[in-house]
């Protein structure tokens, strides 16, 4: 229970992280969603939903509708989500074998039902989430997005 209370809490924390980091980043009046975008036929719809330095293994499908990108002129964050009938040592193992070779740095590892692995890597980072779902498969969610670390003075 106070596994889960800890998870949460984390995934709370990231998330605001991430749209802080976001916040500062650019003129996000002016982004628009990759959804806005399907709509320009000069855009290839599939190819907007990838992050370019994020391997994804071969068997994954792309779940469109849970799946959600911000771009800005120089940052492109969001939430990517996949589904697969890949085993979760397999998945985990992947990702931390593959990642580095993008210059990812594998900064925290959690893995027990399921799997959080965080990244980082010049003001970026990472997560990735590996569920089990009740048929087997993996929904496999990989979140992208600015950091900006400040140290806090100690009071």
């Amino acid at each position: 229970m106070k596994q889960r209370r800890l998870e949460r809490a984390f995934r709370v924390a990231l998330i605001l992280i991430i749209l802080l980091g976001a916040c500062g980043c650019g003129d996000l009046s002016s982004s628009r969603t990759v959804r806005e975008k399907e709509s320009e036929p000069q855009q290839i719809a599939a190819t907007s939903y990838r992050f370019d330095d994020i391997p994804i293994p071969p068997d994954m499908t792309l779940n469109r509708k849970d799946s959600f990108v911000y771009e800005t002129g120089r940052i492109k964050t969001g939430l990517v989500v996949y589904e697969t009938k890949g085993e979760m040592a397999q998945l985990t193992r992947f990702f931390k074998q593959k990642m580095p070779q993008y210059q990812w740095r594998l900064m925290s590892n959690f893995e027990l039902n399921n799997a959080m692995l965080i990244f980082i890597k010049e003001r970026m980072t990472a997560v990735i989430y590996i569920l089990p779902r009740e048929d087997d498969s993996k929904r496999v969610e990989i979140r992208v997005g600015p950091v900006e670390m400040k140290l806090v003075p100690a009071q």
